[in-house]
């Protein structure tokens, strides 16, 4: 997919380069060096793998649970568990450590064998230094590990524990790390009616859980988004009669706010929640009132209170929504329909919603979103999947600021190796940076001893979601440009002219550096263009 014409200029990242006796280019897409090098760059959809990692083969009938974690300077962290019965393995996690200049690390195992209990539900947060907080429950007790940035992952520490005639103690488990090191952690007890929430201070440790609400007979999910300054929030909702859906911020050193009840319905709310750096959330939720399906949506700015609810749509049955924020207080929300379509609404700070936006083709089955990427420039990608007979396949879709949806493409990194593979327990997690981590199982089965044997292999990728800066450098008389590999499928090209330009790809083979291509660009003094496009 290429973006012609006007778009060049409007995706064009970054400002003009100038070396000493350099003369500047006569648009905003050109950029000449002291060879005369022209750079521009054209949007497109880096879903082609760079590389894909596998973390597991071969495990015999075997469950694999996953989490992923990604820092600010750009080291990404996989945590998987497996349901192996062998004395040396049970109750294991498993890691590795993507470095952030390129390499990974070999696998090791995070102690959870010390607490001398179960292992069920478990999450995993760390903030941008790479300082990480660990939580799981067990059947009697709720522990944490941590880890200092740098460092390795300390001996275990409980939280809080007691009888439970309940196979778990905690469910529902919400974590997030600040930039100063604390934690935040929220859950429901065994019963599931009871909601807690328990802080963690660097240098302190793990505080006396704090009661944040009674939920009766809900059992729902419990969306939770903290924030790098600490600021948290938590959806939860009530059943006495009919569903109640509130909302519970944190602020750091006011503690847990009085409850704000944003809806009352007779159904299931199925909410979302995000926050952002400067403490400004949003909230979406469902009202059903059969046969209608209604989307609503709330926002708390910053340091404000709840503001009234918007109503997004409730045309073709909204269901599933999920929420995602920038710094800038935009926001995008998608959701699947009735219609077995996955459907948009992006809001814009200081101009409010924009309407409905169908984002995919109709399926046979229904789509279920997944995360949405969305930056301080407003380019968004959205990630839906759909389950087949290769278990899921996933798609995605990009919005380009002043240029609008990009074509629907597909995810070709996740998809079965083997003829009989299937697809399934797909994890995508983002960091507004815009580097990403998947992770997926591949199960297939073999007829052994008269019975159907079933076996799983685990991957991972790294990548960018984010459209590539190129940058140029010299190396001795040659110019170097250079891009982030992590950006999978893009090829470098280069025309002697922008109008009416041929282009044509750059036939020197890229050398990967870390996480970046490098192509060597020798001085011909004469005048060259190059951009980046994904073929």
């Amino acid at each position: 997919m290429k973006i012609q014409g006007k778009a060049m200029n409007t995706n064009f990242h970054g400002k003009e380069l100038r070396w000493p006796g350099c003369l500047s280019g006569n648009g905003p897409h050109q950029i000449r060096s002291l060879f005369g090098i022209g750079l521009m760059l054209m949007a497109s959809f880096p879903n082609k793998a760079h590389s894909v990692e596998i973390l597991e083969v071969g495990l015999k009938e075997t469950m694999v649970a996953s989490t992923t974690a990604i820092d600010g300077a750009g080291a990404c962290d996989v945590f998987w568990s497996t349901n192996v019965s062998s004395s040396t393995n049970q109750r294991s996690i498993f890691q590795v450590r993507y470095e952030p200049a390129g390499g990974l690390s070999s696998k090791s195992v995070v102690d959870i064998f010390s607490t001398a209990d179960s292992f069920t539900q478990w999450v995993v947060a760390i903030n941008d230094s790479g300082t990480g907080l660990m939580v799981w429950s067990g059947q009697h007790g709720l522990y944490s590990s941590r880890r200092e940035a740098g460092g390795d992952w300390q001996a275990p520490v409980t939280i809080s524990n007691g009888p439970s005639p309940f196979i778990v103690y905690a469910q529902g488990l919400g974590l997030g790390v600040d930039s100063g090191g604390n934690g935040m952690l929220t859950w429901a007890n065994d019963n599931g009616d009871k909601v807690y929430g328990s802080r963690y201070v660097a240098g302190s440790g793990w505080t006396a859980p704090v009661p944040i609400g009674d939920r009766g007979a809900a059992r729902s999910a419990l969306p939770f988004a903290m924030n790098s300054s600490g600021e948290a929030v938590l959806l939860w909702e009530r059943w006495v009669g009919q569903w109640t859906l509130y909302a519970s911020v944190f602020l750091p050193g006011q503690g847990w706010q009085p409850a704000q009840l944003l809806w009352t319905a007779p159904s299931y709310t199925t909410p979302s929640v995000a926050i952002n750096e400067t403490g400004t959330i949003f909230a979406t939720w469902i009202d059903v009132q059969f046969p209608v399906h209604t989307l609503y949506a709330s926002r708390r700015p910053a340091s404000q209170f709840w503001q009234p609810r918007v109503m997004i749509t409730s045309t073709n049955g909204p269901w599933d929504p999920r929420v995602a924020i920038n710094s800038n207080g935009d926001a995008i929300v998608t959701w699947r329909t009735s219609d077995r379509t996955i459907a948009a609404s992006r809001y814009v700070e200081g101009t409010g919603w924009q309407g409905v936006e169908v984002l995919s083709p109709i399926y046979i089955g229904d789509p279920v979103p997944g995360p949405a990427y969305l930056d301080d420039a407003g380019n968004i990608v959205c990630y839906w999947n759909i389950w087949g007979a290769a278990g899921a396949s996933f798609s995605s879709r990009r919005y380009v600021p002043r240029s609008g949806w990009m074509p629907v493409e597909g995810v070709s990194f996740i998809r079965p190796v083997k003829e009989e593979g299937y697809i399934g327990f797909v994890s995508l997690n983002f960091h507004r940076s815009g580097l990403a981590l998947a992770t997926w199982t591949e199960s297939w089965s073999v007829f052994e001893e008269n019975i159907f044997i079933n076996y799983t292999d685990f991957y991972a990728h790294r990548f960018s979601i984010a459209l590539p800066s190129m940058k140029l450098g010299r190396s001795g008389n040659d110019s170097v440009v250079s891009w982030s590999a992590l950006a999978d499928g893009f090829t470098l090209e280069t025309a002697s002219s922008l109008s009416s330009p041929t282009w044509t790809t750059v036939s020197n083979v890229p050398t990967a550096i870390g996480t970046m291509n490098h192509v060597t660009l020798r001085n011909t003094n004469e005048q060259a263009y190059y951009r980046l496009n994904r073929r």
